[in-house]
């Protein structure tokens, strides 16, 4: 009798419950990583309308050296510098190991007319608005 008052409890009670714990979403308090700043370049030159501007921030992983972007912004028509940007990273999409880096490009019909010199250094959950410096690639 209290093997089979405790196997109900088992399958009507506790497995349900846990199953209803499992399909919870993440906790409130996850936030997504924000990255903000703007680019900027030093030529005196305006962009033309169908400029693009290129954000993103890439993962290194440290096991193989394979980049993958994990997140990116396109900015059509971005007008003229500075450009803001504001990237987001969901938790569940930042590995716990690697390098993170954010580089940037503007380019005009496919063809790139500034970029950044190098891929700069981030750290998981740095806040800080970036302020990106390209330089002119043609």
């Amino acid at each position: 009798m209290v093997i089979g008052k405790l196997a109900e409890l088992l399958v009507f009670g506790v497995t349900p419950l846990m199953l209803g714990i499992a399909a919870l979403p993440m906790r409130a308090d996850s936030k997504a990583w924000r990255v903000s700043g703007d680019l900027t370049y030093r030529e005196r030159m305006s962009l033309p309308p169908d400029a693009v501007a290129t954000i993103e921030i890439n993962h290194i992983s440290s096991c193989s050296g394979r980049i993958a972007s994990i997140s990116r912004q396109r900015i059509r028509n971005p007008g003229q510098v500075p450009i803001a940007f504001d990237l987001s990273v969901e938790p569940d999409h930042i590995p716990k190991t690697g390098t993170f880096v954010v580089r940037a490009e503007i380019s005009v019909s496919e063809r790139t007319l500034f970029a950044t010199e190098f891929a700069h250094d981030l750290e998981a959950g740095q806040n800080s608005p970036l302020h990106l410096i390209l330089n002119r690639v043609s």
